[in-house]
């Protein structure tokens, strides 16, 4: 009897002649869903058992016995939740603010822009939701975050959510709201004084939709993808006068605990009756994980003594063996990540004003392990080998350390480079090193003893990165002078030179199947053929942008790049076979690293930032 739970009590349609009951109710159907009256008519004449077989089908296929399912599948039919392009909703996923925005933007079209647009400094050009969130805004559905910056991956709590509908909705909060607000919820208390008076009149409007006490709305508590939805369909009522969501979790000073459908007059900012909006561009469903990628935990290293605003001296020796130093900000600790082949691992490499430490984390906790110290100068340069049990660091002492990752112990330190490391990679087989320096020079190392197996490069202009294709067979390097070099590993013979069109180029990456290669620097991110050296995509271009580092996901599919563009700093995701950007982490980053299984991505500046994706 699944197909008749919506019909809690008696009904007479009259518009359809079906005596079912005493009650009189209207059914309201929109002159654009033609099918949908079908459907509803045909359904009033399915025999019980047909009924069934039909509400069994749905168009998510999580949402099995879920309280909000009608309503969710109403609105995924209507492309209110195009931004949540999968085969699977998420019901108890929390909402994101460009995700909000998408949702009431497209739930709400006939609602008048109240304000002027605003350039938020967090949200890019080429950003995904950029459009949505400047309509959300213009609409006066959804407010800055702070100042000029809007923060598009914030999750919103309940109390939130509520105060921006019934704010965009022009609701007005009524007179009586605080006893109202009493009245209807059993922690009205913890809802900040301000906001009070629009959830009141969302709770008036019969907006207010908490399961499964109607009188607990626990408003700090991030809103769900289902919580929402069942909010919009409380004003969606244009549709039929059928409930969509069981009204007995409905908050009112009544606490009404049967299912009856709204009688309120519906607002005149409802869904239009013309043609229906186009959804925004779906986002491929292999990548919609990095859209609802959830902050996770900071590990805020902070040495002693040391603010962001502090001024710390950096000292490093010189070809000519003189010692300079100089006063720099402390705002950009953190200089290089590396992770270990399992994921649990992590090592991060710190600007210090003496001893400049490496710091090994455990991810699965954000616990610091232990503290290696011994470079004079900062640490740029990272890699550990794939079973963990071997890290390798570059300083700005032009020294290379290799460390026991079990012990923290040092058992060698590498002499060779004169000046800064700026880059280190591990072979697979953890046995051999690549690094490249500011001395103008690249060199491959053998771990076990230390010695250095051949000088690949020695230029005239600043060496910058290396990378290692996964199967250990070709190395690229990249240099100050705009040129990526990839070599034989195994003979040290140059394959071939590429010009990368750029001033210099910073950072290298191998994708995982170690067809393509990621460059990136001065303006741009570019994938190059291995096979052929031919250039296949600009991922990102930007004269006016600083690509510091970029890495692929484990799948090969998308892309992740740190940049710095004028005042912003961030992180930023595209997707691979298209060059489209998927996602944007506001956050000052010098460095990002993720995990082999591509679930946990990091990111390095001042503090420490972990996202976890679903």
């Amino acid at each position: 009897m699944k197909g008749w739970q919506k019909f809690q009590g008696p009904r007479f349609f009259r518009g359809l002649g079906v005596a079912l009951g005493e009650t009189p109710v209207t059914l309201r159907l929109r002159p654009q869903d033609p099918m949908r009256v079908l459907r509803v008519v045909f359904g009033l004449m399915l025999p019980l058992g047909m009924m069934d077989s039909a509400d069994a089908q749905s168009t998510y296929t999580d949402l099995t016995n879920h309280w909000a399912r009608t309503c969710i599948e109403n609105l995924a039919e209507r492309d209110i939740l195009a931004v949540f392009s999968s085969e699977t909703f998420r019901p108890e996923d929390p909402i994101q603010r460009v995700e909000f925005a998408s949702v009431v933007r497209q739930a709400f079209p006939n609602v008048e822009p109240v304000r002027d647009p605003v350039e938020f400094i967090d949200i890019p050009t080429d950003y995904w939701g950029r459009e949505i969130v400047q309509d959300a805004y213009r609409r006066g559905f959804i407010s800055p975050y702070s100042g000029r910056t809007f923060n598009p991956t914030q999750v919103i709590p309940r109390w939130q959510a509520i105060a921006l509908l019934t704010t965009g909705l022009r609701y007005k909060s009524p007179e009586n709201g605080l006893e109202m607000i009493e009245a209807s919820l059993a922690d009205w208390e913890e809802i900040p004084e301000y906001a009070r008076g629009p959830i009141a009149a969302g709770i008036q409007n019969r907006l207010v939709v908490n399961y499964p006490d109607p009188r607990t709305l626990k408003p700090t508590e991030p809103i769900s993808r289902g919580e929402l939805a069942s909010m919009i369909c409380q004003v969606q009522e244009d549709i039929s006068a059928i409930a969509l969501v069981p009204q007995q979790y409905v908050a009112s000073p009544e606490a009404i605990a049967t299912a009856e459908t709204p009688t309120a007059e519906t607002p005149p900012v409802e869904t239009p009756t013309a043609t229906p909006p186009t959804p925004p561009t779906p986002i491929a469903a292999g990548n919609q994980r990095w859209q609802t990628a959830v902050l996770t935990n900071v590990l805020n290293f902070q040495p002693t003594g040391i603010t962001p605003d502090s001024q710390v001296e950096q000292c490093v020796t010189d070809t000519t063996g003189t010692r300079q130093c100089e006063s720099i900000s402390a705002s950009m600790d953190a200089l290089e990540l590396a992770i270990d082949g399992q994921g649990f691992i992590m090592a991060s490499g710190h600007r210090g004003a003496d001893l400049a430490p490496i710091n090994l984390w455990d991810l699965r906790t954000g616990d610091r392990i232990r503290t290696l110290e011994g470079h004079r100068g900062r640490v740029g340069a990272l890699a550990i080998a794939p079973n963990g049990q071997r890290a390798i660091s570059g300083g700005g002492d032009g020294e290379i350390k290799i460390w026991d990752v079990r012990t923290g112990t040092l058992t060698q330190t590498l002499t060779g480079h004169t000046s800064e490391v700026t880059g280190l990679a591990i072979a697979p087989d953890g046995n051999t090193a690549i690094s490249s320096s500011r001395d103008r020079t690249v060199k491959l190392w053998d771990l076990n003893t230390g010695e250095v197996l051949r000088t690949l490069e020695n230029r005239t202009a600043a060496m910058l990165d290396v990378a290692v294709s996964s199967d250990g067979r070709i190395a690229a390097s990249s240099s100050e002078d705009g040129l990526v070099r990839l070599w034989n590993l195994q003979t040290g013979e140059l394959i071939r030179t590429i010009s990368a069109d750029i001033k210099a180029v910073r950072t290298l990456a191998f994708s995982p199947n170690g067809q393509t290669l990621a460059t990136g620097g001065e303006g741009t991110i570019r994938l190059w053929n291995i096979a052929n050296g031919d250039l296949l995509r600009t991922i990102a271009r930007n004269p006016e942008a600083t690509f510091f580092e970029v890495a692929f996901s484990n799948d090969g599919e998308t892309l992740v790049g740190t940049v710095q563009e004028g005042d912003i700093n961030a992180i930023r995701v595209w997707d691979v076979r298209t060059g489209a950007l998927l996602h944007f982490f506001p956050t000052a980053a010098a460095a990002i690293a993720l995990t082999p299984d591509g679930q946990t991505l990091v990111g390095g500046g001042w503090d420490i930032k972990i996202w976890r994706m679903p």
